[in-house]
């Protein structure tokens, strides 16, 4: 038998004191989203593509620690300006499937700059149950918080 798939949801959120169209664009455009994404320390970002539209994909492929190779491959499901993505993903980890996801992305003006909303529903594939939700959950925050420096004036 198969191992049993877990099923979880998080939801993070960041204040940003840039206008939402800054912060929509640092996920649309791929030169920007290098900038932040996938900046952790001991990762090494070998590939990465984007077509950013209804049905295009995204796709980063590289290293932890130049032991773990991973991948993270991505399809735009939903794309409303400056206001809302909705994508789903997958992630291998040594070309086993670790993860699938369903992300939404909300963007919202507050107190002059932006609310960004993240919620992701996760099956997580390989067994690692809530080590790897703990572990996205931690990955994904410390993105959005590099963006959050990034982004600062």
């Amino acid at each position: 038998m198969s191992t049993p798939i877990l099923h979880d949801r998080f939801t993070l959120e960041r204040v940003f004191s840039a206008h939402p169209s800054q912060v929509f664009a640092a996920f649309a455009q791929l030169d920007a989203k290098r900038r932040w994404f996938g900046c952790h320390e001991g990762i090494r970002i070998v590939e990465s593509r984007m077509d950013f539209r209804v049905g295009g994909i995204e796709h980063w492929h590289g290293w932890h620690n130049d032991q773990v190779e991973f991948t993270n491959d991505t399809v735009f499901h939903h794309i409303v300006a400056d206001e809302r993505i909705v994508l789903s993903y997958t992630m291998t980890i040594n070309g086993t499937p670790l993860s699938s996801s369903l992300l939404a992305l909300e963007f919202a003006a507050h107190a002059g700059g932006t609310k960004l909303m993240l919620t992701e529903h996760l099956a997580v594939l390989d067994g690692s149950g809530a080590a790897c939700v703990s572990s996205r959950i931690a990955g994904t925050g410390a993105g959005l918080d590099n963006l959050v420096q990034l982004m600062q004036p």
